[in-house]
C-alpha cells in the first residue's frame, strides 16, 4: 500500500517498470524456490553406485540426468529473469 501510495507522484512510465520489475521478483523467487526443492529431491536420491542391478542403475542414471536437466533449464530462465531486472532497471535510469 505504500509503495501505491508514494507512487502516485512518478511517472506512469517509471511507475510501469517498477510493476514490471516486481512481478520478476516474485516469478524469480518462485522459480528460485523450486530448484531448491528439485535440488534436494536429486540430493536425496541414493548414489548411483549402489544400484543393485544395471536396469534400476540406468534408470536411475536417466532420472538424475532429467532433474539435472530440468533444474538447468529452471537456472537459464532465473538467468533470463536477471538480465531482464538489469534492463529494466537501466530503463528507470535513462
Amino acid at each position: 500500500e505504500a509503495f501505491i501510495e508514494n507512487s502516485q507522484a512518478l511517472p506512469a512510465e517509471l511507475v510501469r517498470l517498477l510493476n514490471t520489475m516486481k512481478d520478476l521478483d516474485e516469478r524469480s523467487q518462485k522459480l528460485s524456490d523450486q530448484v531448491d526443492v528439485k535440488v534436494t529431491e536429486c540430493l536425496q536420491l541414493p548414489p548411483q553406485a549402489t544400484a543393485h542391478t544395471r536396469k534400476n542403475g540406468a534408470e536411475q542414471a536417466q532420472q538424475v540426468a532429467d532433474m539435472r536437466a530440468d533444474i538447468e533449464a529452471d537456472q537459464a530462465m532465473l538467468i533470463q529473469f536477471a538480465e531482464e531486472k538489469m534492463a529494466i532497471g537501466n530503463q528507470c535510469y535513462d
